[in-house]
């Protein structure tokens, strides 16, 4: 499991393989996040997108509906949580609209900024 930890402050931690890498961020990219979250309707979205729906036109005429969930397949969820609010979207090979390009911006920074803050770089303001 991995996962990035914003404090809202600046502080953030980045979790990955039993791991804790601490770094700083600049708050105004906590904005930029949560714009992108605002935008793409994150907080609209359900909660579970690992399950298809479809519906099947039989050779009679009649409508058949279908649900295809793999329980093995790997999934991603994506959690935001501030007090006691706290939205999550599970997803698994294909997820809705451009939650995992954010998802991989968020860890490819941190990743980033915990490698400068652990080599000493100065933080962000």
């Amino acid at each position: 499991m991995q996962r990035v930890r914003l404090s809202g402050s600046g502080s953030a931690m980045l979790e990955r393989g039993g791991h804790s890498l601490p770094f700083r961020y600049d708050r105004k990219d906590l904005m930029t996040l949560l714009n992108a979250f605002y935008g793409m309707r994150f907080f609209e979205m359900s909660a579970d997108t690992t399950t298809r729906y479809s519906v099947v036109l039989q050779d009679d005429g009649t409508v058949r509906t279908s649900m295809l969930r793999m329980s093995d397949a790997s999934s991603t969820q994506v959690c935001f949580s501030v007090a006691s609010y706290s939205k999550c979207v599970t997803y698994s090979s294909d997820p809705p609209g451009e939650l995992e390009s954010v998802v991989q911006q968020v860890f490819d920074e941190a990743d980033r900024l915990a490698k400068g803050h652990a080599s000493g770089d100065p933080a962000p303001r």
